[in-house]
């Protein structure tokens, strides 16, 4: 319990910062596909790449506080190849559930960022952890 209670203000910014990069891609997915034309899977890809941009500031500094530049590049280059795994992930079940379940492809987009989201909040845990030895960064 008191694990639980010490963790909920990390998960609450979690779901801050993840929620604001969700909304990008929302809102990108929609301006590329639904206002410009794009194919889903291209407008998806696009406005994923933006999203991860802004969710890598966001849960560096906001949920995670690692503000100093200590481990940037490491943390830029896990984050990053988390977020290739996850774009991966996202493209195979953005294009399963419209074209086999046949949902609208922005609430499909919704439930894929759902089950990301689920999967990597541990993972960011470990990516942004602080330094256990101050004088070595991670």
């Amino acid at each position: 319990m008191n694990r639980a209670l010490s963790i909920a203000p990390r998960v609450f910014k979690f779901c801050i910062s993840g929620g604001t990069a969700a909304l990008v891609m929302l809102l990108g997915l929609y301006l590329f596909h639904g206002v410009l034309g794009v194919p889903y899977l291209i407008a998806s890809v696009m406005s994923f790449v933006i999203a991860v941009s802004v969710n890598f500031m966001l849960q560096r500094r906001f949920a995670f506080a690692r503000t100093g530049r200590e481990g940037v590049h490491r943390q830029a280059v896990l984050f990053l190849g988390t977020n290739v795994i996850a774009l991966g992930v996202n493209t195979f079940l953005l294009y399963a559930f419209v074209e086999i379940l046949h949902l609208y492809y922005l609430l499909a987009q919704v439930l894929v960022q759902a089950v990301i989201a689920a999967a990597t909040f541990l993972i960011y845990g470990f990516i942004f952890r602080a330094p256990e030895n101050p004088q070595h960064p991670v």
